[in-house]
């Protein structure tokens, strides 16, 4: 768990699919970082060049067992998912999430084509981050020093990325008797 990282979203603007809250409770602008066992809708993903082996012979090979275990006729995100939760995969998250979402400003379709035809005409937006890269994009490409942040109540409106630095934090593991701190890095 990091502490004190103004690139993390207060709760009241977390996405409405982060439904459930964490095992635990942790601070505001700290940042926890967790073993996962399914996952969906995520748009972005890391993965080792190992686990990109396994998962295109998951879903092209078929290495024997695995197909009880996940649809590989799923959606990606829905097997990757599975291939969490079955253990073919180790897969971590954060919470708040690292990155977020971006709308272009025109008809819904523009965005994404999930819901059908909808047309409804709607301005730019970015959900799910605090400082949105594609909406500060004139800023980053002119050579600015700052970017700003996508809602008014930011702790830092204006920042310069240049001096954020997350650097410390805890282990912990979630027992049944409750959390223990495993070790502490102070920044």
């Amino acid at each position: 768990m990091s502490h004190n990282d103004l690139t993390v979203l207060p709760p009241h603007h977390f996405l409405p699919y982060w439904r459930d809250p964490p095992p635990v409770e942790i601070p505001d602008y700290a940042r926890l970082t967790c073993a996962v066992n399914d996952g969906v809708c995520s748009i972005v993903y890391a993965v080792s060049y190992h686990g990109a082996q396994k998962i295109l012979a998951a879903l092209s090979v078929n290495p024997t067992g695995i197909a009880e275990k996940i649809d590989i006729g799923a959606q990606f995100d829905v097997s990757l998912g599975r291939m969490c939760g079955s253990g073919f995969l180790q897969c971590f998250a954060s919470f708040s999430s690292l990155t977020g979402g971006y709308i272009p400003a025109g008809p819904s379709s523009k965005g994404s084509d999930i819901h059908g035809g909808n047309e409804d005409i709607h301005p730019i937006s970015s959900h799910g981050v605090m400082y949105s890269t594609m909406l500060n994009i004139n800023r980053i490409l002119n050579g600015e020093g700052t970017i700003t942040s996508n809602w008014d109540d930011a702790p830092a409106p204006v920042i310069s990325p240049a001096n954020i630095s997350v650097t410390g934090g805890e282990m912990r593991m979630l027992r049944e008797d409750g959390i223990h701190t495993l070790a502490v890095v102070h920044s």
